[in-house]
């Protein structure tokens, strides 16, 4: 076995024969029944009998384990009051982006921006991975760790490394980002980083899982369990992950880009999603309006088509309405075909140096008839819908910001169509198999 999870019963270590066992790739498969883990190493397996559970290593020599227990970790793996997981974990963000960068061990991070500052003072690049959502991150990764401290990331889809023309370089280091730390494609690539030579700092949510076993340093993201499996708190998690790593980089040793934004202000961050979230009425009356839709575009320039990305994500896994996420001035180079009466385009488009061109090109596409939803701090009359984020002061806290409304919007995009928003048709939390 690499990785995974073992639970034994509780009142006893699963090697005192108690049982049952109840052997799973993750805790969450478990937790109601125990709140005793083993973790099970990589290059270990288990064997589980009468008389009790065992570990070994694959040269056949037995192994020592450790039971966890996880019941304080996952003690808020329930909904409570919330129809949904997904409407739970959504509004958790303000108190997860607070905690995020906290669940690695003392010195995580700034060992981490110590590797990455390494590779930006080397003149060696960093290269970012993750799969769905997590890729996502990655892209915004890049933007992040050039403007704030100056170092150049190349982001790589992690099913597509295997076919990348050239392995991660000795000595240069790979970001893998992963809520579960289990996905098979970034495992894999942090193997094969590994193997290459290179160091792997992993951004992850399960800090026992076995993406966290084959990292040189692992960043927690402590934003608690993730029951829903369209990610949403993990992905602002990420977000605020990177945001960190980037001023331990440049507050560590200098390099950032001179005049460039201050250090990131997660309690700013948290206030203006608390604000986001205080009222879901507009949202709500949106989805009712888009609930019969085939085809939703989401535009966003810059930093800001990462989350264009994700947002079309979103309501694809959670609505099956067809959604595709784009950089802003490319639907008039083929996809502009496309347009007519009955499509809408969300465009992303806070008060920053992308507002003007997002909005002459939001005028190109409402004259081919298309209804136009704004995601900004300010209207403009070519909006046909305005959802409202709050004016940011540091430019770079948009895009933790932008996304939750979209985030929303799916949600509830989801229940006007009548599909379970915290199980998809099809998909799974964690993709553990090629």
């Amino acid at each position: 076995s690499a990785g995974g999870a073992a639970g034994a019963s509780a009142g006893g270590a699963a090697a005192a024969g108690e049982g049952p066992y109840l052997p799973s790739s993750d805790v969450m498969g478990f937790i109601e029944q125990t709140d005793d883990a083993v973790y099970v190493d990589n290059g270990h397996f288990v064997t589980i009998d009468r008389s009790g559970m065992r570990a070994y290593s694959f040269d056949g020599a037995e192994a020592s384990y450790a039971v966890t227990k996880v019941s304080r970790e996952f003690a808020d793996a329930y909904k409570g009051d919330y129809a949904h997981y997904t409407l739970k974990e959504i509004s958790e963000q303000p108190d997860t982006i607070a905690r995020a960068g906290t669940g690695g061990g003392e010195g995580a991070a700034a060992e981490a921006a110590a590797l990455l500052r390494a590779c930006r003072d080397g003149g060696r690049s960093v290269y970012v991975t993750g799969s769905g959502t997590s890729y996502n991150a990655a892209l915004v990764a890049r933007h992040v760790l050039s403007k704030r401290a100056g170092l150049r990331a190349e982001p790589v889809m992690s099913s597509e490394m295997p076919h990348w023309p050239e392995p991660v370089p000795a000595g240069s280091v790979l970001l893998a980002l992963s809520q579960s730390g289990e996905s098979a494609d970034v495992i894999e690539a942090a193997e094969a980083a590994r193997r290459a030579g290179a160091s792997v700092v992993s951004i992850v949510n399960l800090t026992a899982s076995s993406l966290a076993q084959e990292s040189s340093v692992v960043v927690g993201m402590n934003c608690g369990p993730e029951i829903g499996v369209a990610a949403t708190k993990s992905f602002t998690s990420q977000l605020a992950v990177i945001h960190g790593l980037a001023d331990e980089i440049a507050g560590g040793g200098g390099g950032g880009r001179a005049g460039g934004p201050g250090r990131f202000d997660a309690a700013a961050a948290a206030a203006a999603i608390s604000g986001v979230l205080s009222d879901h009425a507009r949202i709500r009356e949106l989805a009712a309006r888009l609930k019969d839709v085939s085809d939703i575009y989401v535009l966003g320039r810059g930093v800001h088509y990462p989350i264009a990305a994700e947002a079309a994500l979103k309501i694809k896994e959670l609505t099956y309405i067809h959604a595709e996420g784009m950089a802003g001035g490319e639907l008039k180079h083929g996809p502009l075909a496309l347009i007519d009466s009955s499509v809408y385009v969300i465009v992303i488009n806070p008060g920053d140096s992308t507002f003007d061109d997002m909005v002459t090109g939001a005028r190109e596409i409402r004259a081919r008839g298309a209804r136009i939803i704004g995601v900004s701090d300010s209207d403009s009359d070519v909006y046909d819908h305005w959802v409202r984020i709050p004016r940011m002061a540091d430019e770079s806290l948009y895009p933790v910001v932008e996304i939750i409304p979209l985030q929303l919007l799916a949600y509830y995009l989801a229940l006007e169509r009548d599909t379970d928003p915290d199980h998809p048709r099809n998909l799974a939390k964690s993709v553990t198999v090629k």
